[in-house]
């Protein structure tokens, strides 16, 4: 399970304890971290989620490797949701600025 706010939280069940571990807090070590607006999962794979800011950016988390897979300036103003497409590597972000945008993991 996700959750997010000022940084992106992965809960994990723990079926040895019956019981959720604490959340593993993923944060941009190298910028400072703005407030979340929406975080989506890649279905396909399932390692990667993405989060939408207001700081107009997108940002792709590996959380197996507890790191940012990649992260891009998505928008010109906040960046309100994101979307993966069935297409593991496609998905879109809306912004304040009015627009719609998608982007291909293979080539950003």
């Amino acid at each position: 399970m996700a959750t997010s706010g000022e940084f992106l939280k992965i809960w994990k069940f723990n079926e040895e304890t019956n019981q959720i571990d604490p959340p593993l807090d993923l944060v941009n070590q190298n910028e400072f971290s703005a407030p979340l607006t929406s975080f989506d999962w890649n279905y396909d794979s399932l390692n990667l989620i993405g989060t939408s800011s207001i700081d107009t950016t997108c940002t792709i988390w590996d959380i197996e490797k507890q790191a940012v897979y990649t992260q891009l300036i998505a928008h010109d103003k906040e960046v309100y949701d994101i979307s993966f497409s069935p297409d593991k590597n496609l998905f879109a972000s809306v912004g304040a600025d009015g627009s719609c945008r998608q982007f291909d993991l293979r080539s950003l």
